[in-house]
């Protein structure tokens, strides 16, 4: 997200995701004309005469009361409130005693119990991937800074749903009045699993909210949008573009 800042500056916004691998958690590919890439970022500039729009939600809540990052190291959070990171995030949820012990079922366990992060008056979402029951450790997705305050978060079918809703009323809201002629749609794998079946009533709703007009996308590993600042990397979140 810093490189991509500063080779086009404070004026462009950016929107997309990051490629997954159906949670297999071991290889992405990224396609560029006719190479099948891995490792790679491919991007895309997009002009318009007309406005554009950019919504994000995510639709999850807080959990308790917010804690203090004391320790991380990049993506691995060590201390949460100066005690191990993975004791206090199993503790606030009261984890089955399977996410205690078993990795895959702490993966799935954490999946839809993301971090959140205070800033600028509103949470990014933290993917928690990942325990260490060696050294008590969690590993998110993204960077998680030491000092900064979190929470854990929860959020259901309904809470995401209305994510959708939001995100695509914020959206055209930046259209200013205009009607969108075609709509993107970046959206976190993680919320798929909340939503199961639900995910036919999450397309319906976007296209109800979108007047009908076409709407493409897929289930991301991660959500950029960067609309102010150098950031804009979110987890678990829907990222929605609506092209006037």
């Amino acid at each position: 997200m810093r490189g991509a800042y500063e080779q086009v500056g404070a004026e462009i916004p950016l929107v997309g995701g990051c490629a997954g691998d159906d949670l297999r958690m071991n290889v992405t590919h990224q396609f560029f004309g006719s190479r099948i890439l891995t490792g790679s970022v491919v991007s895309a500039a997009i002009s318009s005469d007309g406005p554009i729009g950019i919504g994000v939600r995510h639709g999850w809540s807080a959990v308790g009361e917010p804690m203090t990052v004391t320790s991380s190291d990049g993506v691995v959070v060590k201390t949460l409130d100066d005690e191990p990171a993975l004791d206090v995030y199993l503790d606030r949820l009261n984890a089955p005693a399977g996410a205690r012990t078993d990795a895959d079922a702490f993966t799935a366990h954490a999946a839809t119990r993301p971090l959140g992060l205070s800033r600028r008056g509103r949470d990014e979402i933290r993917f928690v991937a990942t325990a260490d029951f060696e050294n008590r450790t969690i590993t998110c997705f993204a960077e998680v800074p030491q000092g900064g305050q979190c929470s854990i978060m929860e959020g259901d079918s309904d809470s995401v749903l209305e994510a959708t809703d939001e995100a695509c009323a914020e959206a055209i809201a930046g259209l200013q009045g205009g009607t969108p002629q075609g709509v993107m749609v970046f959206d976190c794998i993680a919320r798929k699993g909340v939503l199961g079946g639900g995910i036919v009533a999450e397309i319906d709703r976007i296209a109800e909210q979108t007047n009908g007009v076409p709407v493409a996308g897929f289930y991301t590993y991660g959500e950029i949008a960067r609309t102010t600042g150098s950031s804009g990397f979110h987890n678990q979140t829907l990222v929605v573009l609506a092209l006037g």
